[in-house]
Formats: structure tokens, sequence, C-alpha cells
């Protein structure tokens, strides 16, 4: 399953399948802490574009053409399913779900997981349990 990807490394275009948006998840992780900002209100909004051109989980399946910053402050299901691209219902809700692995992680309480040198082994744990909840297989690391 290989994602024709921009320069950005984003894909060119929509994800089709949770698995395919899960892998760009799981490399996005990788490298990038995912980009979320947190509301007045407590709660926490992705960011599926930042100035630095990092994003979140979500928006790193986000093909730079469907981008748009009337998507910013919705939940992933209500910012794919306003680009009208025919996506399932069965699919955006594991997309809200998979939004809520980081949301979670960045609102948590528990200073251990969001200090710096905690961070990425605890979203890949999050996202570990997300795969295993889903029947979804873990991209084999590349050297």
């Amino acid at each position: 399953m290989n994602i024709e990807r921009t320069e950005s490394g984003r894909p060119t275009e929509l994800p089709k399948t949770l698995q395919e948006w899960f892998n760009i998840a799981w490399e996005h992780s990788k490298i990038h802490s995912p980009a979320v900002k947190m509301n007045f209100d407590g709660t926490i909004s992705c960011l599926y574009r930042t100035p630095g051109d990092n994003c979140c989980l979500i928006g790193a399946g986000l093909p730079d053409k469907y981008y748009r910053p009337s998507l910013e402050n919705q939940s992933a299901k209500s910012a794919i399913r306003q680009l009208d691209l025919g996506t399932s219902d069965d699919l955006l809700e594991y997309l809200r779900q998979l939004q809520r692995v980081h949301d979670v992680l960045v609102g948590t309480n528990d200073p251990t997981d969001r200090h710096p040198l905690n961070y990425f082994p605890a979203i890949r744990r999050r996202l570990m349990d997300f795969a295993e909840s889903h029947g979804l297989t873990i991209p084999q690391e590349t050297l």
C-alpha cells in the first residue's frame, strides 16, 4: 500500500481506508509532535496546519489541495465531512477516534506523558492500542 506523497510528505489524495489513515498517522508520529492547541474552555483542537508546516495526526493525511483554514477548530469527523468527498460515516467515526489518540494525551493531567522525552513513546503506545482495537497492522519500521 504505497501512497503517493508531495514534497511536504502529505498524500496527494485523501486516504480511502482506516489502514491508510493509520499508516500516515504512524509515520507522522515518528518525527513530529501532533499539532494541537488548548482552547479557553480546556478542550483540545487539532491544528490541521501550522505556520511551521506541522499538523495533527489527521492533518498529516489531509492533502494540501483539500486544506482550507475553515477546517481549523473542527473535529476530524466534521472537517473531513465538510470536504464532501464521499467518506463513509464509519470511516468518519474511526477518524474521530484516531484524532482522540493525541487529543487525550495532550489534555492529560499526567505530566509524565506530556514531558518531551515521554511524549513520542506515549503517542506510540496509544497508536498501538488503537491499531489493536481496530484490527489494523502497524507499518514495518524502515531503516
